[in-house]
């Protein structure tokens, strides 16, 4: 929620900046908001305020976004979010409130870069450490052969030679399980998802083992 949070407030940040447009467009009802006008520079402005907020918070918001979903350290899209929004709103008091004003604006583009720099590098060092880790991980799991991976995926021994009648399985100890009324639960229900109502984390290592053992099992089903 780290981004959520930073876009929030990036959020009234820039509605503040639309409604100063609005208002040095002569709306009466934002009059309030149209102090230190000073003419059609003040308007001009204002405008290129507005828009340079959305030249680049959309894009780093979204790859903040990403990066969190990469779980990426909570410190650094702090670090992201604080530059970003300091960066923004100096930016827009000198533009859209300001006639001149060179350290707000040199300051808030500066902060700006600096954050979008931040985030694409740690982007790019997560998209490349995810990469590495799925090419190592995978040159150890391609070594697993058919019959370990069976046995890995379906979390169960004797899985091979299991009777299955019509489509149902039969001898397996959770066969009837009673939050199933007694009834029998289809194969597929035991082959490595048999428990449905709870929520399991696995590791990339785990998730790899899985990806190569449904490889090899797919290819040992069309034989």
């Amino acid at each position: 929620m780290i981004t959520a949070f930073y876009g929030a407030l990036l959020g009234l940040f820039f509605t503040i900046l639309t409604l100063r447009v609005l208002a040095l467009r002569g709306i009466t009802s934002l009059k309030w908001l149209a102090f230190n006008n000073f003419g059609a520079q003040a308007l001009d402005r204002s405008v290129r305020a507005h828009g340079n907020f959305i030249e680049y918070v959309p894009m780093v918001l979204l790859m903040m976004y990403f990066a969190e979903a990469a779980e990426l350290s909570p410190l650094r899209l702090h670090i992201t979010g604080t530059t970003l929004l300091l960066g923004r709103v100096m930016h827009g008091i000198c533009f859209g409130f300001l006639e001149f004003n060179m350290p707000l604006r040199f300051g808030g583009m500066v902060l700006t870069l600096l954050a979008l720099i931040n985030i694409s590098v740690s982007l790019l060092i997560v998209a490349l450490w995810w990469d590495l880790s799925i090419w190592g991980n995978k040159a150890q799991t391609t070594q697993i052969n058919a019959h370990a991976a069976f046995q890995q995926l379906f979390r169960w021994k004797g899985a091979a030679s299991t009777r299955c009648v019509a489509g149902k399985q039969l001898d397996h100890p959770m066969a009837q399980r009673p939050d199933m009324g007694g009834k029998h639960l289809r194969w597929w229900a035991f082959l490595g998802w048999d428990i449905l109502t709870q929520l399991h984390c696995r590791s990339l290592q785990n998730l790899l083992r899985l990806h190569c053992g449904l490889v090899e099992l797919g290819a040992a089903l069309k034989r």
